[in-house]
């Protein structure tokens, strides 16, 4: 398992550019890392228990691989997240819950009337740009752009939005490099993860039924 700790940050398209260009991306890339294209697939029941337990699972398609992730709710101080997430590769693009570590989640996924009704529900499919930034104290936090879309049934909503994840060293240091981005890029925080944009898109969908 791994807690993850990022903040998220929607951008306007026409600001990527710049953002690009800032002088303090510039000053602290470690290393660039190759942009990938990321298809994810989110399952849920038709009345969407998962949902309602606060829970996400994906597949994600990066390259050939296939990962699963599984994330609970966590929580969000000042619009940093933190939440516990667990992923492994799996055996072409289906469920896997048996190398889940966690004994609630294993109890809750062993449900064999759960795991017959999930489904896909929603994709988001978008290309990630990542650099890593790296302080002299030690801090290291990844820097990525996503562009793309996300698709529930016939609705789709467009994707553009900076995370900063922090790899190493204090969470201040996260809110202290988008607080200086914020200085001449129009940057808005968000507690809007991708996976409650989608589920947002599929209430609308039935609501229109």
């Amino acid at each position: 398992m791994a807690q993850e700790v990022e903040l998220k940050l929607l951008i306007n398209p026409t600001d990527v550019p710049r953002l690009q260009r800032h002088p303090l991306l510039q000053a602290h890339t470690r290393q660039k890392l190759p942009t990938q294209r990321l298809l994810s697939v989110y399952y849920d029941t038709p009345d969407l228990t998962l949902h309602k337990h606060k829970t996400a699972v994906r597949l994600r398609r990066v390259g050939k691989q296939w990962i699963q992730t599984v994330k609970t709710e966590g929580r969000i101080s000042a619009g940093l997240h933190e939440r516990s997430e667990w992923e492994y590769e799996t055996a072409g693009n289906t469920l896997d819950f048996e190398r889940l570590e966690d004994p609630e989640l294993r109890e809750f996924f062993a449900n064999n009337t759960l795991r017959r009704a999930l489904r896909p529900v929603f994709t988001t499919d978008f290309s990630r740009a990542r650099r890593i930034l790296q302080w002299p104290n030690g801090d290291v936090v990844e820097f990525a752009l996503d562009r793309g879309a996300i698709q529930a049934e016939e609705r789709t909503s467009t994707i553009c939005e900076v995370e900063l994840e922090l790899k190493s060293g204090a969470p201040e240091r996260v809110f202290a490099l988008a607080s200086a981005l914020q200085k001449t890029i129009p940057l808005h925080p968000t507690n809007i993860s991708k996976a409650e944009r989608g589920y947002q898109l599929l209430a609308h969908h039935d609501a229109e039924k």
